[in-house]
C-alpha cells in the first residue's frame, strides 16, 4: 500500500539523514574550518530541523506492519521482515571489517597493516559494538530488527499496547542514561542508549498504534500537532 503523503514524508528523511551525515557549515574532524559562532548556529539548526528523520522511519515500520502482525503469525512476520536487515547489517559490517577505510594506506603500508588501525577503532567500544556493527551509523538496523521483534511477541502474547508501554519505559530509560544524565545522575551511562530498543521501540509501537486505530487527523490538527511539537521540541534543546 502506497499514501502519498508518507512516501512524501520518507523522501524528506532520506534528505534530512543526508544532510546530517554531510554536516552542512561545519566540519566534526577539523572545527576550525567553521569556528565563529554564526556559523555554529547554522549548522546546529540545520542538525536539529533534521532530527525527524529517524523516528519517522520507525513509525512508518510500525504503521505499514500492523495488518500482518494482526493477520498472519506474528513472529513469522517479523522474520520476514528482518530477514533482508539483518542481511543487509551483516553484509556491510564485513565490507567495513575488511576493506580499508583509506586505500592508499593500503597500497603504502599494506593490507593487514592498514586495517590494524581500522579494526582497534572499530572494537575500541565492546559495549555498544553489538548494538551497532561495522560502523557506527549501522546502528539503525539492529534498532529496528530489536522494535519489531519485541513488537511482534507482544502481538503474539496477544497485548499490542504492551509493546507501546515497553517502549516508552526503555525511551525514559534512555533520556535517563543518555540525553538528561549529566544534569540528573552527573555522568552519561557507558551504554549508548541511542542503541538497540531504547529509542526505537517507542516510535515502532507508536505507528502500529496508530494504524490499529486508523488515526487520520485533518490539516488542521496535523498543523497543530506538527508546530506543537517543534515547539517541544526547541524548549527541550
Amino acid at each position: 500500500m502506497r499514501i502519498s503523503s508518507i512516501e512524501c514524508g520518507r523522501v524528506l528523511a532520506i534528505l534530512a539523514v543526508m544532510t546530517i551525515h554531510v554536516s552542512p557549515f561545519a566540519n566534526p574532524f577539523n572545527p576550525a574550518l567553521w569556528g565563529g559562532e554564526s556559523w555554529l548556529w547554522l549548522s546546529g539548526t540545520i542538525n536539529q530541523l533534521c532530527r525527524f528523520a529517524v523516528p519517522l522511519f520507525f513509525l512508518c515500520a510500525g504503521y505499514f506492519l500492523q495488518p500482518k502482525l494482526t493477520r498472519e503469525a506474528p513472529l513469522t512476520v517479523a522474520w520476514r521482515y528482518c530477514r533482508p536487515l539483518l542481511l543487509l547489517w551483516l553484509v556491510w559490517s564485513l565490507v567495513y571489517l575488511l576493506v580499508p577505510f583509506n586505500p592508499l594506506d593500503a597500497v603504502q603500508q599494506g593490507y593487514l597493516a592498514s586495517l590494524r588501525g581500522q579494526w582497534q577503532f572499530q572494537l575500541a567500544d565492546p559495549l555498544n559494538g553489538w548494538l551497532v556493527g561495522g560502523m557506527i551509523h549501522l546502528w539503525f538496523l539492529p534498532a529496528l530488527i530489536m522494535a519489531v521483534t519485541l513488537l511482534a511477541l507482544c502481538y503474539r502474547l496477544g497485548k499490542p499496547t504492551l509493546a507501546l508501554w515497553l517502549g516508552l519505559g526503555l525511551y525514559l530509560l534512555a533520556l535517563l542514561g543518555g540525553s538528561y544524565a549529566k544534569p540528573l545522575l552527573g555522568a552519561e551511562w557507558l551504554l549508548l542508549t541511542r542503541n538497540g530498543p531504547f529509542f526505537s521501540l517507542l516510535f515502532v509501537a507508536l505507528g502500529a498504534l496508530l494504524r490499529q486505530r486508523q488515526w487520520q487527523p485533518d490539516a488542521r490538527t496535523g498543523w497543530q500537532l506538527l508546530l506543537g511539537g517543534v515547539a517541544l521540541y526547541g524548549c527541550e534543546a
